[in-house]
C-alpha cells in the first residue's frame, strides 16, 4: 500500500512539473509572439468565436472609489458604471447576446467575485472597464490590456500595481505551492485564452481609432487579478486618464461617453455577425 501511494505522489510530483513547464513555456512564447506583431503593426485576427454571453465588469465601486480627479470630485467608480450600463443597453438592442454586470449600482464587488460571475455565467468574454490615473498630469489616452504571467512593458506593470491592490490579501489570488492538479488544468484553460484575449483586445482598439479623437496607447498585458482566474477571454479597458484635466471633462460627457460604447460595442455587434439596425 505504501509502495501505491508513494507511486500516485510521484506521478502528481510529475505531472504538476510537465503541465507548469508546458504551461509557463507556451506562455513566454505567446507573449513574444504577441508582441512581435503587435510591433510589426499587423491587422488583428477575426475572432471566430461567436458571443453569446458577455460579462460587464464597471471597476471598483462603494467604498472603492478608484482613482479620483479631486478638482472635479469625480471617482473612477462613478464613470465605469454608467458606461457599463450604456454598452450592455447598446449590445441588448443591436444584437442577441446576453449581457450581465458584476455589479448594477454603487456597491463594491472583490476582484474575485468579479472573476467568479464570470464563469459562473459561463461567459464567452469578461470586460472590465476602469479609467486611467498618473502622477504625471499629462499622461493620457485609451488603452487595451489582457492577462499575463509578465507585464508588456513598465508602464503595463504599473496600471496593473493599482488596479490589483484590493485584492492583495484575498486568498482568492495567493500563490498556492501544494500539488493541484484541478489548478494545473485550470492554469491550461485559460492559457489556451490569451490567443483570443489579445485578439479582442486589439480590435477593440482599432474601433477606439474609428469612433473617438482621443490617443491610442496600444494593447498592453500584464498580471491582472480580475482577469487572472477568467476561464474565457479576458480584457480590461482603461478609457481615459482621470488625471489628465480635458480627459476627465471629457469621461463625464454623453457624447463621449457614446463614442467609447461605440467604438467597443460596435466590433462586438459586427464580429458576432449581427448587422446594426
Amino acid at each position: 500500500m505504501i509502495a501505491i501511494l508513494s507511486a500516485i505522489t510521484l506521478l502528481l510530483i510529475s505531472s504538476q512539473n510537465v503541465a507548469t513547464d508546458i504551461l509557463f513555456s507556451n506562455e513566454h512564447e505567446f507573449e513574444q509572439q504577441a508582441r512581435y506583431e503587435r510591433e510589426q503593426k499587423l491587422s488583428p485576427e477575426k475572432v471566430v468565436r461567436k458571443l453569446h454571453r458577455i460579462v460587464i465588469d464597471p471597476g471598483h465601486g462603494g467604498f472603492d472609489s478608484g482613482a479620483v480627479n479631486k478638482e472635479r470630485g469625480l471617482g473612477e467608480k462613478d464613470v465605469t458604471l454608467p458606461l457599463a450600463l450604456k454598452l450592455k443597453r447598446y449590445l441588448e438592442e443591436r444584437s442577441d447576446i446576453e449581457v450581465f454586470l458584476t455589479r448594477t449600482a454603487d456597491y463594491y464587488v472583490t476582484l474575485s467575485d468579479r472573476t467568479v460571475t464570470a464563469n459562473q455565467y459561463q461567459a464567452d468574454l469578461f470586460l472590465s472597464i476602469h479609467c486611467n490615473a498618473h502622477e504625471n498630469p499629462s499622461a493620457h489616452g485609451f488603452e487595451v490590456f489582457f492577462g499575463s504571467k509578465e507585464p508588456s512593458d513598465r508602464e503595463a506593470a504599473r496600471v496593473a500595481a493599482i488596479e490589483n491592490r484590493l485584492g492583495l490579501d484575498d486568498p482568492f489570488f495567493q500563490e498556492d505551492n501544494s500539488i493541484n492538479i484541478e489548478s494545473i488544468l485550470s492554469d491550461l484553460r485559460r492559457h489556451q485564452f490569451l490567443r483570443e484575449s489579445e485578439q479582442f483586445a486589439s480590435s477593440i482598439n482599432e474601433g477606439m481609432k474609428r469612433n473617438v479623437d482621443i490617443r491610442r496607447r496600444g494593447v498592453k498585458s500584464a498580471n491582472f487579478f480580475v482577469l487572472r482566474h477568467a476561464q474565457m477571454p479576458a480584457i480590461l479597458v482603461e478609457v481615459a486618464f482621470l488625471t489628465h484635466a480635458k480627459e476627465a471633462e471629457l469621461l463625464t460627457d454623453e457624447q463621449f461617453q457614446d463614442a467609447v460604447v461605440r467604438a467597443i460595442g460596435e466590433w462586438l455587434v459586427e464580429g458576432n455577425g449581427d448587422k446594426e439596425p
